[in-house]
């Protein structure tokens, strides 16, 4: 993942963070395996079920955050177009909540180990609730964003801030919850 959407720095260190992924598909799912390299991994746990709900600070954790255009003008209730995997955590945030744990979106699956350098993800996610198949469409457009926090502290009383967002196809700092314009473009290749 070639592109710097934030940073506090000009550059990003690769031991700070780096990203890449694959995708696959088959008739029922869209796959993806990403591979993130960071050097110090930052999740905070929610103390309280109020605190989980509301608290917006899942977004201010390291994690991945997955954008789909599908072309659907309204948008109908058992589809997607953006979800977040969030590190230390198998819970999948849909739109900033936790709506997967029951119902069709629960059929979304992840995933997530870490290893020395940093961790991976993988998930499978079913093509109905994307609203658009390989077998009728020729691709889809697709962003990918990896947030690294390291949990550093602007002033006493601050929540951390987003230190690093690497992107995809994005090379124009925008971001993609408010323009789909910026996607690249995911190609079902049937070789």
């Amino acid at each position: 993942m070639p592109n710097i959407r934030f940073s506090r720095t000009s550059t990003v260190d690769p031991k700070d963070l780096e990203a890449n992924f694959k995708g696959l598909w088959d008739s029922e799912y869209l796959y993806f395996l990403i591979k993130i390299q960071d050097d110090k991994r930052f999740v905070v746990h929610a103390e309280s079920e109020i605190e989980r709900v509301y608290d917006l600070r899942i977004k201010e954790l390291d994690g991945i955050e997955l954008y789909f255009d599908n072309g659907i003008e309204e948008k109908k209730e058992n589809t997607i177009s953006y979800f977040r995997l969030t590190f230390g955590t198998d819970t999948i945030s849909l739109q900033g909540r936790d709506s997967t744990t029951a119902g069709p979106f629960s059929k979304i699956k992840s995933f997530f180990s870490e290893n020395e350098t940093g961790y991976l993800y993988e998930c499978k996610i079913p093509w109905n609730l994307l609203g658009v198949h390989p077998s009728n469409d020729e691709g889809i457009r697709f962003e990918l964003n990896v947030i690294d926090n390291d949990g550093e502290v602007i002033m006493p009383g601050a929540l951390a801030k987003k230190r690093n967002i690497k992107t995809w196809a994005d090379k124009t700092k925008t971001n993609p919850a408010w323009d789909n314009s910026i996607y690249g473009r995911i190609i079902f290749d049937r070789n």
